[in-house]
């Protein structure tokens, strides 16, 4: 059990309580000088997701609590940015898939732990490639501004460039893993698995500012990016292998890019529990993986015929209209799958439900001669 204090965030102010976290419940408590407010909160956390939020007036330090259909979402305050940070681990404990199990994870962050303690060792030896040639091809991130991405008040994303995308997915810091649930649903409607996992490898290997101090920048950016690319990887084998299945040449960059540069390039326990999870997939029989690939397919083939209908010059206005129309279509047509065993798994793994929280699909606009990708909630 965790406990301490907690606000529940209203439209106007932050309300005192003292909070409760034990397994798929949250327990708010009114202290006694506060009598004007509810003196008994349960909140089931059962199908529940956990995001930070960004501070915005009132609403300082807080956390986003809502179920994969997002029509329940409660919004609560840790009060300061420690106490934000250990709700968040808290609730994260409890609500995130376990992307290592313990064992593995310990092993993990000591051999992190290891390196970063190291003082004596040089750039280059965390690198598969040389550097000069990391610098010419380095990518850059793009900054937080509209026309890139856009988010509700909730802090999910509305709208992104596919660059802005990419970074979100592998930032080193700031981990949504509904929005990976989500991402891992659906990012066959705008990119394909080669693109990404090309994304990745050279998302691992971001070379250091030259300014910038490598033991300070391989604490504060190198591992903690290397080791969310090491979940996100985890994640993909685990629960969507299928996209890599009867892909021999897929197959071959990904277990190159795990022996040839996670193991090389001072990652060594996490490309050890990558490859046992690869080669374990291998061998498995993947049924349940077939059914989500058949529905990714028919979910991308309804928004292509919606969109295709839909005249592009009105595309941006009916964005909402088409929101029911994708709905509807997608119990009609996959009611059945949507009701099957295989939905059930998806329940007890944390990923969304019904297709996906979120159905991306293209709205036709090209701000700065770029693709935008919307995420619709169904």
């Amino acid at each position: 059990m965790y406990q301490g204090p907690l606000g529940l965030v209203t439209l106007k102010t932050v309300i005192d309580y003292d909070a409760y976290l034990f397994n798929d419940l949250l327990i708010m408590h009114a202290p006694k000088y506060n009598a004007d407010s509810d003196t008994l909160i349960s909140i089931d956390l059962d199908d529940m997701t956990v995001t930070p939020l960004s501070d915005r007036d009132h609403r300082k330090f807080s956390i986003c609590l809502q179920n994969f259909s997002g029509d329940q979402t409660t919004i609560v305050s840790g009060y300061n940015q420690m106490g934000k940070d250990n709700w968040l681990s808290a609730l994260r404990d409890i609500l995130d898939i376990k992307f290592f199990n313990e064992s593995w994870n310990r092993k993990i962050i000591e051999n992190i732990q290891e390196h970063v303690s190291d003082k004596n060792d040089l750039a280059q030896e965390y690198y598969a490639y040389e550097l000069e040639t990391l610098y010419l091809n380095s990518m850059e991130d793009e900054p937080d501004a509209p026309q890139n991405i856009e988010y509700n008040n909730t802090n999910e994303i509305t709208s992104a460039t596919l660059n802005k995308l990419l970074f979100k997915l592998a930032h080193p810091t700031e981990h949504d893993n509904n929005f990976l649930y989500t991402f891992m649903l659906t990012y066959k409607s705008f990119i394909s698995t080669e693109d990404l996992l090309e994304f990745l490898i050279k998302r691992w290997n971001t070379p250091p500012p030259p300014d910038v101090d490598f033991q300070i920048f391989k604490e504060t950016f190198l591992f903690p990016v290397r080791l969310r690319i090491a979940q996100i990887l985890s994640y993909w084998v685990e629960f969507h292998f299928y996209n890599f299945r009867d892909q021999t040449a897929l197959q071959t960059l990904l277990t190159n890019f795990i022996a040839e540069q996670i193991r090389k390039t001072k990652m060594e326990v996490a490309a050890d529990r990558l490859m046992i999870s690869t080669r374990s997939k291998n061998r498995q029989r993947d049924t349940f993986s077939h059914q989500q690939q058949e529905r990714q397919k028919a979910q991308l083939q309804i928004l292509q015929e919606l969109i295709a209908k839909t005249d592009q010059k009105t595309a941006n206005s009916t964005a909402i209209t088409l929101m029911g129309s994708i709905t509807q279509n997608i119990q009609t047509r996959s009611g059945s799958e949507l009701r099957s065993p295989s939905s059930a798994r998806v329940m007890r793994t944390r990923t969304p439900t019904k297709l996906g929280q979120l159905v991306n699909f293209y709205d036709q606009m090209d701000k700065d001669s770029r693709k935008v990708y919307s995420f619709i909630h169904l």
